[in-house]
């Protein structure tokens, strides 16, 4: 055992001993009962903005388009639920392109249309009104999953991890409900029917490490547009829950905080900067007694 290592673990005895801390649980949980007071929370790029009480991603005109995201990243990696309904509009006779719920390291925009295409380290729950045949699109009411993790996202269905077309128009103008839960490794989408998934897809802890930032944390929000049939996208009410608001101190994302992720943190006792992964639990850019005594305190919990 080398000298740093005996030392860590001599260090570990003493914190375990003076470890005293409360067992709550806080959710940094978020939520929009409508978008009246949202100027001041959101990240809005290109035509997104707030009209009345609702996000409107874009307006009813020719390849407008825009995203708007909640302004503090959520740790996504031990799961979220996620709960907003949208509402599609002035379509003439037929309508473009359609909107997506977003999960992106960084909150960007690129691109247009459905406008999460380009976006790398994103995962997206579109909701599609437009049959591109370039895209193998199915038909012109689709919903799809689409990652390419740390490269450019895309539209194209060669990247989506499921696809389903529900029986019902997703640009009917009704008020649509949709939740999302990402709980063991599964992401579920509920669309009308809240009880029950309509589409399902795994994504593992280990790949949707591919997709946040070294902390564990990602931005969260919405994405859309219209290409030359236009019609208007807008989110009328959002709430997001992360399971937790930090990282655990399950290091290796096995599910059970043990005597590997003790011994990741101790081995890298003491190093520093910008980008030390997990074993900097608390994300403060420094490996230290903060980081000992969250795996101490959640130490044997998921096993």
């Amino acid at each position: 055992m080398t000298k740093q290592a005996y030392c860590c673990l001599r260090r570990v005895s003493a914190l375990s001993s003076a470890l005293v801390l409360s067992a709550g649980t806080l959710f940094a949980q978020f939520s929009y009962p409508d978008f009246s007071s949202g100027s001041t929370t959101l990240i809005f790029h290109r035509d997104a903005t707030i009209v009345g009480s609702v996000l409107r991603l874009n307006p009813a005109l020719p390849y407008y388009y825009g995203a708007a995201y909640h302004r503090e990243p959520q740790y996504l990696v031990e799961g979220f639920e996620t709960s907003f309904a949208f509402r599609i509009t002035d379509i003439r006779s037929v309508g473009a392109d359609g909107l997506s719920f977003i999960i992106a390291r960084q909150p960007i925009h690129i691109g247009c249309c459905l406008g999460y295409h380009d976006i790398p380290n994103s995962i997206a729950v579109e909701f599609d009104t437009w049959q591109n045949y370039e895209d193998d699109d199915p038909n012109h009411n689709h919903i799809s999953i689409n990652t390419r993790w740390e490269m450019p996202n895309s539209y194209n269905h060669a990247h989506s991890l499921a696809l389903v077309s529900p029986p019902f128009a997703l640009d009917s103008g009704e008020t649509i409900p949709v939740r999302v839960v990402y709980r063991n490794g599964v992401i579920s989408v509920y669309v009308r029917n809240l009880s029950s998934p309509l589409i399902q897809a795994a994504v593992s802890p280990q790949d949707m490490q591919r997709i946040v930032d070294s902390c564990g944390r990602a931005y969260v929000g919405f994405t859309g547009g219209s290409g030359g049939a236009p019609e208007i996208h807008d989110i009328l009410y959002w709430s997001f829950t992360p399971f937790r608001t930090e990282n655990s101190g399950d290091i290796d994302i096995n599910g059970c905080v043990d005597d590997a992720d003790l011994l990741a943190v101790l081995f890298a006792f003491g190093n520093s900067g910008s980008d030390l992964g997990r074993v900097d639990v608390n994300c403060d850019g420094v490996v230290d007694d903060a980081d000992l005594l969250t795996v101490l305190f959640n130490f044997g919990s998921g096993c």
